[in-house]
């Protein structure tokens, strides 16, 4: 099997020269944007293309000048499929070892093949014609020998009786059959002048290191179709899920229909996706005779728009053969950083070359690994300021490696150091529902996310291990710190919020009595930071139990239509619209109380669904509960106004200063 090991490039827009000198098993672009990483993709893809042809010259009826070329030089390493007729002059067998060298050249509307080497061994093709003249004559022989065959039918049928009968007619059919020989001996040659030029634009001259001679074009067409180059496929990440995860799944169930061998190997690939997505995969054929994958009993097409992302990208890895060069634009898309990583080692576990366009260093594994490659993309002014000039830099070295993450935007500050505020919340429920309500308010007042706040997740439990460490003022401080995350490292102004996880009304109004234990010890720092120095921090803690309790009834019960789809068959049975979730209620446990109280339940008395609109969904509920038609910051519950404008206040005044 062929692998791409290199490729030189003149003539591509915007590049000198595009010259990336080692390929490895996967392969990363990366770079800013307009620094030319998909286009580099691109010409890659036209070259795999045209040489997919299997022709040593032929017509391009279509290009974009974005993605042409003058020149290229491609070289592979590995063992070739079948060398066929050029075996002997190799000096090779297939399945041996080589660098094979590939030369093709463009020139306004038609490329040609003009070289191939195997070691120190080449064969250079002389003046090829393009296929398409060949295919024209092809087609013109065909039509005339169609002609020539209909016409000498039907001058041996004899004159039907009737014509025969009647002299006048007669006469007129012998005249027409007649005009008809006549055509035959200028057709013959026509067809003889045909064949007579494609026998001569079947010959090619070929060069054999300094001979010449002439050989077939056929048998030179034939070895190109039989070595073994690589195949391309460009992933289109938008395509991803509508197209590669039907195909998957039909090629598990097609696994898991043979035999034990093929059956091992669905086991494999259902398990690796399993590992992936951190869940149970099944793959079977439903009561309707459709193959369906469900993950933890539920069908892919129900599951949380992070899941269906994550089971596409798995698609992506696991599609087509191994000997495909994958061209994957921007894998990580839609995709968490964890996941990116999981991503990686898929890729690393494939047979299969990827060449990766993207911004993300997780998928950009710099250093880590011999068979691991990347480079950096750069658009540059030329000396005239007046145009730009992309080109490629091989990452090889540490300094490289901190110039490449600079420019992919990894630098805290950009981030963190520089913004005002960091607002801390638990995890990405909460994110997504001050996000929301937030944002629009402080745009009103000019302050923009990413420079005068930013958010940050403490992952609830998580929150005992944070520290508020101001050491100003304070000549006796300890010279490390005793938490491994100190918050004003990272910004002078936290603000952190916390479930206040209250179960009924609390005795005691001090927050200090009913708070845990990690979330007083976070309220004591903060109070005695702004002590020390004035509005330095805000803690706070939700009004009811947890920020789903903000959420008016209507807004969970859309919520639930929308993740759990056969909410429909149960909604006059449920009765939803009088449910009522108090301040200090759990949204899951009094759903799951109504849902059983009005026998909406599974064989085992659970709730019908609650995988689906319960804590494990919870993230995909609070997307859709802040999406429900018409609603409004009025709609929000348990004085959640005034909450957000002290939060509001806060960051403003942090702002002024």
């Amino acid at each position: 099997m062929l692998k791409l090991v290199s490729c030189k490039y003149e003539g591509v827009p915007k590049f000198k020269t595009l010259e990336i000198a080692d390929f490895g098993t996967m392969t990363s672009l990366t770079g800013p944007n307009g620094s030319g990483k998909t286009s580099i993709l691109k010409v890659l893809q036209h070259t795999f293309e045209l040489i997919d042809r299997h022709s040593l010259a032929d017509n391009i009826t279509s290009k974009s000048d974005w993605f042409s070329f003058t020149s290229a030089c491609l070289q592979f390493s590995g063992a070739p499929k079948d060398l066929k007729h050029f075996e002997g002059y190799f000096a090779s067998r297939s399945q041996d070892e080589v660098l094979l060298g590939l030369e093709l050249f463009l020139a306004e509307d038609r490329f040609e093949i003009k070289k191939v080497s195997i070691g120190d061994k080449s064969i250079s093709f002389l003046s090829t014609p393009c296929k398409m003249e060949l295919d024209k004559l092809k087609i013109a022989k065909i039509q005339i020998s169609e002609k020539l065959d209909s016409i000498k039918k039907e001058l041996a049928t004899r004159i039907p009786p009737q014509l025969q009968n009647n002299p006048v007619a007669y006469q007129e059919e012998n005249l027409r059959r007649e005009r008809l020989r006549q055509e035959l001996n200028p057709m013959e040659n026509q067809r003889g002048e045909i064949e007579s030029q494609i026998a001569l634009l079947a010959q090619i001259n070929v060069k054999f290191d300094d001979q010449e001679r002439s050989i077939a074009r056929a048998e030179a067409e034939d070895f190109l179709s039989h070595i073994g180059l690589p195949r391309v496929q460009y992933v289109d990440t938008q395509k991803l899920y509508e197209e590669l995860v039907p195909k998957m799944i039909d090629d598990l169930m097609r696994l898991k229909k043979k035999s034990d061998r093929e059956l091992k190997i669905f086991e494999e690939k259902r398990g690796a996706l399993g590992k992936f997505i951190q869940a149970k995969v099944d793959v079977f054929e439903d009561e309707d005779g459709k193959n369906t994958l469900t993950v933890n009993g539920i069908p892919y097409t129900k599951l949380s728009s992070g899941t269906q992302i994550s089971v596409a990208f798995f698609a992506g890895t696991h599609a087509n053969e191994s000997d495909y060069l994958i061209l994957w634009d921007e894998p990580k898309n839609g995709l968490h950083p964890t996941r990116r990583v999981r991503l990686l080692e898929l890729m690393l576990e494939d047979k299969r070359q990827f060449i990766l366009a993207t911004h993300a260093s997780e998928l950009t594994p710099m250093l880590m690994n011999p068979n691991l490659k990347a480079y950096r993309c750069e658009a540059d002014s030329y000396e005239d300021h007046t145009q730009v000039g992309l080109s490629v830099h091989a990452i090889v070295n540490r300094r490289d490696a901190f110039v490449t993450l600079e420019a992919m935007g990894v630098n805290p500050a950009r981030i963190l150091f520089t913004a005002n505020v960091v607002i801390w919340i638990e995890g990405p429920t909460e994110l997504l529902f001050y996000r929301h309500w937030l944002v629009p308010r402080l745009m009103q007042r000019g302050l923009h996310e990413g420079f005068h706040y930013t958010f940050m997740q403490y992952g609830g439990s998580l929150i005992a291990y944070l520290e508020v460490a101001d050491e100003s003022g304070n000549q006796n401080a300890p010279a490390e710190f005793k938490s491994a995350f100190d918050l004003l490292s990272l910004c002078r102004h936290p603000i952190i919020i916390v479930d206040s996880d209250l179960k009924e009304e609390p005795k005691n109004a001090d927050p200090r009595s009913f708070l845990k234990k990690g979330a007083v010890r976070i309220l004591e720092a903060i109070n005695q930071l702004n002590a020390d120095r004035e509005n330095a921090g805000l803690f706070n803690w939700t009004r009811g139990r947890e920020v789903e309790n903000y959420l008016p009834e209507f807004a969970t019960i859309s919520a639930i239509k929308s993740v759990w789809k056969s909410y429909i068959n149960y909604e006059s049975q449920l009765k939803l619209d009088q449910i009522q979730i108090e301040r200090y209620d759990s949204f899951e446990e009094k759903l799951g109380r109504h849902f059983i109280a009005h026998n909406v339940v599974d064989k085992d008395r659970s709730p019908r669904g609650r995988s689906l609109w319960g804590n494990s969904n919870k993230v995909e509920m609070m997307r859709c509960s802040l999406n429900a038609p018409n609603l409004k910051e009025t709609d929000l519950k348990w004085e959640c106004s005034e909450h957000l404008w002290e939060l509001e206040n806060f960051i403003a005044k942090v702002a002024e200063k």
